[in-house]
């Protein structure tokens, strides 16, 4: 079977981010959670509504939107500091030995994600290199949620050649992974880790809450 995976918040956890920003948000004297709080709505900003850039350009402008926000010049120095802290982030603790047990039965494992090669690099290190391929967005030229993303990586995986049982692709994120991949008719399980709440637009996934119940939901397409 074909298994595609979003990276960031399903396989890799992502908090040290925010939690790096409040630090660096508190040593500058202002406000921690604000910057906690502002800093998706910037970052969503610069991915989704401006012209295309790579990710690590992404956290740059976003930091740069806080500083305007927040009336300072504390966040637009420390853009290294964020990178740094995103190379440096670690899988949840079952997602190693689950991807290793998902390669031992047979499965094509292919990585999605809102990424770039040289940040990837430190994550699939981390990770043990289990893909076959890694569909990222500065191959795409555009980020999740936009179906272009699915579309491509739809296309250079012939799925529409393939029999529905065939493919599912596992994601944390609802909005990014979840809504678009039905429009493909993608079979989809969710990894639904913050126990968020799922709506009709996403109907017909599989929902667990971490990559051992994700392995085991497999069952269902045997």
């Amino acid at each position: 079977m074909i298994l595609t995976f979003d990276c960031y918040g399903t396989l890799i956890d992502t908090s040290p981010l925010l939690e790096e920003i409040g630090m660096i948000a508190k040593e500058g004297g202002v406000s921690p959670e604000k910057a906690m709080s502002l800093f998706p709505v910037y970052e969503a900003r610069v991915m989704y509504a401006e012209p295309y850039c790579d990710y690590d350009e992404v956290v740059l402008h976003a930091l740069e939107y806080l500083d305007f926000d927040m009336c300072c010049s504390v966040f637009r120095k420390e853009a290294e500091r964020a990178v740094e802290c995103i190379k440096n982030y670690k899988a949840f603790p079952e997602v190693k030995e689950i991807l290793s047990k998902m390669k031992a039965d047979g499965h094509k494992l292919y990585l999605m994600s809102n990424s770039k090669k040289e940040l990837m690099a430190c994550h699939l290190k981390e990770l043990g290199e289990p893909f076959e391929y890694e569909f990222l967005a500065d191959e795409t030229h555009c980020y999740k949620p936009n179906l272009e993303f699915f579309r491509y990586a739809e296309d250079r995986l012939s799925l529409k050649d393939k029999e529905k049982r065939e493919h599912c692709h596992i994601a944390e994120g609802y909005f990014w992974d979840i809504i678009p991949a039905t429009y493909f008719r993608w079979n989809t399980i969710w990894v639904n880790r913050s126990h968020q709440q799922g709506d009709e637009r996403g109907k017909g996934y599989i929902e667990v809450h971490d990559l051992t119940g994700a392995y085991e939901a497999l069952k269902n397409f045997a």
